[in-house]
């Protein structure tokens, strides 16, 4: 049920194009939760002069190089006349959301404001987030107690 809105996010995309990987379907829905995150959204029937569309058309295309444009138009021939909420960044991809943001602290090249303003959250949320990441590493670090023999 919490990430409800976020795989019926997924689906779409996934329905657009028939070669599209997983990985790149997330990219892009992770794109469309940055930017639109936390509000109902109306899905317009066709590509129109509207922010909603502008992010679609700027995510399809960054992903699908030359085909977002026909992927997003098959999409929008589907979906579109619908509203969808469409859910935040941070907390639909929280996992993956935080594993960017402690490869881009270690990496020593941001701060925690840039950080914060790339991913439209406070500068706090950054750090929750970057603890979470670390505690997601030393999880996986974790070798258990006793083997399977």
């Amino acid at each position: 049920m919490k990430h409800e809105s976020r795989d019926a996010l997924l689906n779409m995309v996934c329905f657009c194009h028939i070669n599209i990987s997983d990985k790149q379907a997330r990219r892009i829905v992770r794109m469309i939760c940055r930017h639109l995150g936390g509000v109902d959204v109306y899905i317009p029937k066709k590509i129109a002069a509207t922010e909603t569309c502008d992010v679609m058309v700027r995510a399809f295309e960054s992903v699908l190089d030359g085909q977002g444009v026909t992927a997003l138009e098959n999409v929008l021939s589907r979906f579109g006349g619908a509203t969808m909420y469409i859910p935040q960044e941070w907390g639909s991809f929280r996992s993956e959301l935080s594993m960017d943001i402690l490869r881009a602290k270690e990496s020593g090249d941001t701060t925690n404001i840039q950080l914060a303003k790339k991913y439209k959250v406070t500068a706090r949320t950054i750090n929750e987030l970057y603890n979470h990441g670390l505690k997601m590493r030393i999880k996986a670090r974790k070798r258990p107690l006793f083997p399977d023999i």
